[in-house]
Parts: C-alpha cells; structure tokens; sequence
C-alpha cells in the first residue's frame, strides 16, 4: 500500500511544487551564486525556506487523498487489520441489515472525517498561500 500511494502521490506533488519553483524570481538565484552559494546551499537556504507554503499545501492534498481513499483499500489489501480507515467504514455501514445501526455508521463516518478537518482547519491559511504560490488557484 505504501508503495501505490507513493507512486500516486510524487507525481501530483511534484506538479505542484514545480509550479511553485518556476514563479520564484531568477534573480534570486543569481544572488545567492553572486554571493559564493553552491547549488546544494541555494536549495536548502533559499528555495527551501520559500517553500514551506507550497510544501504545507502538498502535504494537506496528499493526506486528505490517502485518509479517504475507499479503492486502493479494497482492491489492493486481504485482510482487515491492514486496511485503512475508509475502508474499515464501508465495511461498517454496508452491514446496516446484519445489526449495525445508521445512527453508529453516521457517528463512525463523523469521528472518521475529524482529523482532515482539524489538519485544515489548523493550517488553512498556509494552504491557501501555497496554492496561490504554486499557481493553481
């Protein structure tokens, strides 16, 4: 599983922070290559500090689509201990007439959808700034 979402994932944030790295100024770089920098040191003292925004919004994307992803959790795993958490849901509520009521369903799918709502409620404004930086919105 966590070879298919890493091959899912690098290609979506590498799209997004491609975009974020092609509008930085050129003339940035010159700088810091003016100032002596190495190639190494301009990524990691210079691009790096800048990209925290569009780092922030490509994690939040990233782990909004693996906690929900319903198909890769079905297709892919055999047993229930390894499946993830939308999956285990979808196993909870299609067993509405075997004894679990809607009522658990709906709170289990509630709790189940918290913790991307609090990861974006948390970092909203970062997002928002990332996705503006990396031209998407």
């Amino acid at each position: 599983m966590i070879l298919v979402y890493t091959a899912i994932s690098v290609p979506l944030s590498a799209f997004v922070l491609r975009n974020f790295f092609t509008g930085v100024a050129f003339s940035i770089f010159e700088a810091a290559r003016m100032d002596g920098a190495s190639t190494f040191r301009i990524f990691w003292r210079v691009y790096l500090p800048l990209a925290t925004s569009a780092l922030a919004a490509v994690f939040i994307l990233n782990f909004t689509f693996i906690w929900n992803d319903l198909l890769f959790g079905l297709t892919l795993t055999q047993t229930a201990e390894v499946r993830p958490v939308m999956t285990a849901l979808a196993g909870l509520v299609t067993d509405v007439y075997a004894g679990t009521p809607v009522p658990v369903g709906l709170a289990a799918g509630l709790v189940v959808s918290l913790p991307t709502v609090v990861l974006f409620v948390a970092t909203q404004r970062m997002f928002a700034r990332g996705l503006a930086l990396g031209g998407l919105s």
